[in-house]
């Protein structure tokens, strides 16, 4: 009898924050799941480590041969036999009652193939030079449960106006039915990823495949970040150097200006390497509006410890404009959609004000009920497991 979950754990060097990864799903009090994890050439004491795991629920592949990141992404995915998948980092983690959260969800909305939640953010040491001396963040305001239009989100991402932590994503925030997965897989040569950014790859596959997913606003997933973080720094393209060529980085998308690390730019690359996706999303309003918003991105930054690359601000505007030429889209048209973007943003700025202050004051009139943690005390929050636990203790409603 299959599972009804399976989370999926690529790994590669990292038995360190592997283990407690690990725990954070053996630790819920839950049956009907398989873990899965692929380690893909580790020279550490990961493969050791993992032969000593004896658990009924854990299933542990190695390939044949070392994998590219991307690669061992498509291999475990296709050892996932649930009805609903997950792919979670070697240094992330699920939250305490994860699955039962879940089974609520999929209880009430029988026939949604996509989920997205909330995440918790756990700091690692050695990230400073990126997040200061921050340690987690955890925000449990809301139990609602909304359906959201799908094409909808997906524009609004490629404008700015959501982020990825908003959708639903195959890696780590999101949890899809695995009919769907096989879906895209069929109508793209029998490959779900077809782009080295796994994570934006997988949001735009999900959202144009489907009508609506469902947002959870309770935390699921903690997205852990640590030193060799795949997202830090320009590790995603070593790591995938070697791939073959259809994921390979798309020719319509300036390369320096995809190593800077602008989320409407990793989203148009995927646009342009999806197999069957509608033209209207590779078309020139689309284009012109991935790029002003990669340019009010930009603009908006103090400093460059968060731009990827050494390139200066000057020099990424300048190859901005670049794109809008090599578009054959005109200057006076650009600053209009900048225009427009500004107008929205304002709108947003002023939307979320409210949502703090709603927030603000529900956390005071039920803090027995929900929780906040944001603290720099790593004495205290040690490791994700240990969140979690001081978490159950301090939520009395689950």
């Amino acid at each position: 009898m299959k599972n009804k979950y399976s989370i999926l754990i690529p790994t590669f060097n990292r038995r360190k924050y592997l283990e407690k990864t690990i725990q954070t799903v053996l630790d819920q009090n839950y049956k009907d799941y398989e873990l899965i994890i692929s380690d893909s050439g580790s020279t550490d004491d990961t493969v050791e480590f993992l032969n000593q795991l004896k658990h009924p629920n854990i299933k542990i592949f190695i390939p044949e041969k070392k994998l590219s990141e991307v690669e061992n992404f498509e291999f475990i995915l296709d050892k996932a036999s649930s009805e609903w998948v997950s792919i979670i980092g070697d240094d992330d983690g699920i939250a305490p009652n994860f699955f039962k959260t879940l089974d609520k969800v999929t209880e009430k909305y029988k026939n949604i193939q996509a989920i997205s939640s909330k995440a918790a953010y756990y700091y690692h040491e050695n990230v400073d030079d990126l997040y200061g001396d921050r340690v987690v963040s955890y925000n449990y305001v809301s139990d609602l449960l909304i359906k959201k239009n799908s094409k909808i989100h997906l524009l609004m991402c490629l404008m700015g106006l959501k982020n990825r932590n908003d959708i639903p994503s195959l890696y780590t925030t999101g949890v899809i039915k695995r009919e769907l997965i096989e879906k895209i897989k069929r109508k793209s040569q029998n490959k779900f990823f077809h782009s080295i950014i796994e994570d934006y790859y997988s949001m735009v596959a999900i959202l144009f495949e489907t009508k609506h997913f469902i947002r959870v606003e309770k935390p699921l997933f903690w997205v852990g970040s640590s030193k060799n973080s795949s997202g830090k720094g320009l590790s995603v393209y070593e790591n995938n150097k070697n791939v073959e060529s259809y994921l390979k980085l798309s020719e319509k998308v300036s390369e320096e200006l995809h190593k800077v690390g602008i989320s409407s730019i990793y989203y148009l690359e995927a646009i342009y390497k999806h197999p069957y996706i509608s033209n209207f999303w590779k078309s020139k309003f689309i284009n012109i509006f991935t790029l002003a918003y990669a340019y009010l991105d930009i603009q908006s930054r103090r400093n460059t410890d968060r731009i990827k690359t050494d390139l200066s601000i000057p020099n990424i505007i300048s190859i901005i404009f670049q794109e809008v030429k090599n578009k054959k889209n005109s200057k006076v048209s650009f600053y209009f959609y900048i225009f427009i973007l500004k107008t929205l943003f304002f709108f947003k700025k002023i939307n979320l004000k409210m949502i703090k202050i709603f927030s603000f004051f529900k956390k005071k009139i039920y803090k027995s009920i929900f929780l906040t943690i944001n603290s720099n005390d790593r004495k205290t929050y040690s490791s994700i497991p240990v969140c979690n636990e001081i978490i159950l203790k301090n939520v009395k409603k689950n």
